[in-house]
C-alpha cells in the first residue's frame, strides 16, 4: 500500500469516497459534492487537501481528506481539521486509517499546527474506538453549533 497526496486529476475518486462516506453516515441525500467541485477546491491555495491510500495496483482503498483552519486569535497557527476518513469496509482492520492518521500528524508537525481536529458522528463507535486509540481527546469544553444557509 502507498498513500499519496491528491492533485485535481483524482477528484473524481475522491468525490466517490466521500459519498461513500456520506452514504455509510445516512446523510448521502444532503451530499451534493461533485467532482467539478472536488476538482476546484483541490486547485484551491487555502482549498481542500486529501490523502489517497492505494494498493500496489493503483485501487483507492482509503481517503483522508483535510483542511486548514487559520487560529491567528490564539497563536498565529492552524488548524489540520480532518473532514473525512474513510476506508474501503473490504480493507478495513489492515491498519490503513492507522496509516492515514500517522501521515496527517505528520502533514500537521511539518505545517506547524497547533494541532488536529475532527468530528465524528456519536453513533459511530468503530471510528470512537479508531480516534481513542490515535490519543484523539474528545472535547468536554466545545460544542459545536450548526445553522444551515440557504
Amino acid at each position: 500500500m502507498i498513500i499519496r497526496s491528491a492533485t485535481p486529476d483524482d477528484a473524481e475518486i475522491v468525490c466517490q469516497m466521500i459519498h461513500k462516506l456520506a452514504d455509510f453516515e445516512g446523510l448521502s441525500a444532503s451530499c451534493e459534492l461533485t467532482a467539478e467541485i472536488v476538482h476546484r477546491m483541490l486547485q484551491e491555495k487555502n482549498g481542500l487537501f486529501a490523502l489517497l491510500a492505494e494498493t500496489e495496483n493503483k485501487t483507492t482503498i482509503g481517503l483522508a481528506a483535510y483542511f486548514f483552519i487559520p487560529l491567528a486569535i490564539l497563536s498565529g497557527r492552524t488548524v489540520l481539521y480532518l473532514e473525512d476518513l474513510w476506508v474501503e469496509p473490504a480493507f478495513r482492520g489492515k491498519g490503513i486509517a492507522t496509516k492515514l492518521f500517522q501521515h496527517l500528524e505528520q502533514i500537521a508537525k511539518k505545517q506547524h499546527c497547533l494541532r488536529m481536529e475532527w468530528k465524528c458522528l456519536q453513533q459511530n463507535t468503530p471510528a470512537i474506538a479508531f480516534y481513542q486509540a490515535m490519543h484523539g481527546n474528545i472535547s468536554d469544553t466545545w460544542m459545536t453549533f450548526m445553522k444551515t444557509i440557504s
